[in-house]
């Protein structure tokens, strides 16, 4: 299982509904098999972009694996650092 969120609302990539039936009717939850086409992927990150309606997405596919690995090819890594600014009075910027 993968945990990923989106403007705040999980979404989770998972093998198996069975694990979320807890969720399954709930007008906040949307609870989808995955089609196995990166562009089903697109439109659930393009809505969780775009609106705050839902408070959890779960997507299912027999091979979560593969479900991570087509998300992964949508976005470009980028390694990245961070740092803290001081002023001489060793308050923060």
């Amino acid at each position: 299982m993968y945990k990923i969120y989106v403007n705040g609302t999980p979404l989770v990539l998972s093998k198996t509904e069975e694990d979320f039936k807890e969720f399954q009717g709930k007008d906040d939850v949307l609870v989808n098999a995955y089609s196995g086409g990166p562009k089903h992927l697109l439109q659930v990150i393009d809505m969780l972009e775009k609106t705050d309606r839902w408070a959890l997405v779960i997507l299912h596919a027999e091979n979560p694996k593969r479900l991570w690995k087509d998300f992964k090819k949508i976005f470009k890594r980028i390694d990245a650092a961070g740092g803290i600014v001081m002023n001489p009075s060793q308050k923060i910027l």
